[in-house]
């Protein structure tokens, strides 16, 4: 995506974005709807999530789109998650994506995809990672809420 947006081809860009958030909902649509989830899937889907939503806020920084501030917050997020996960899973929690997770990753996804092709999506980013925050709070607190028992 980086090479594409700053070599001027946004569009192909917006392309490769769509495909990869399309992909990563219908692989875990399909893996659960054919009960195929796997321990592997269940540990690399979350590595994927983060590495895209990655990609995409460093490719906005990268053709002007939003400030290093804002794509700070959103990888300070992607880490604090990958750290959080991991942690909890090492204790045994079951670390299940609820529904409003996967309701503000699709908003997420949305803005900083739609970010690419219509600027004033841009507008929205600072919103997004706010509402990214929020969710992060919600695993953080349900988490140790079973890990007490």
């Amino acid at each position: 995506m980086y090479v594409l947006a700053t070599g001027g081809k946004e569009d192909a860009a917006l392309g490769l974005a769509l495909a990869a958030a399309l992909s990563d909902y219908l692989d875990g649509y399909l893996a659960r709807r054919r009960n195929e989830v796997t321990t592997l899937g269940m540990a690399l889907d979350p590595l994927a999530d983060r590495l895209l939503v990655a990609t995409l806020v460093l490719t906005l920084v990268s053709i002007g789109a939003t400030s290093l501030s804002v794509a700070l917050a959103f990888l300070g997020r992607e880490a604090l998650a990958l750290i959080g996960y991991a942690a909890f899973r090492a204790r045994g929690v079951d670390m299940r994506v609820s529904r409003e997770g996967k309701i503000v990753a699709g908003i997420v996804y949305g803005v900083l995809v739609g970010s690419l092709a219509i600027p004033q999506l841009r507008q929205l980013l600072v919103a997004a990672v706010i509402l990214y925050y929020g969710t992060l709070v919600q695993y953080g607190v349900r988490a140790r809420a079973a890990q007490r028992g």
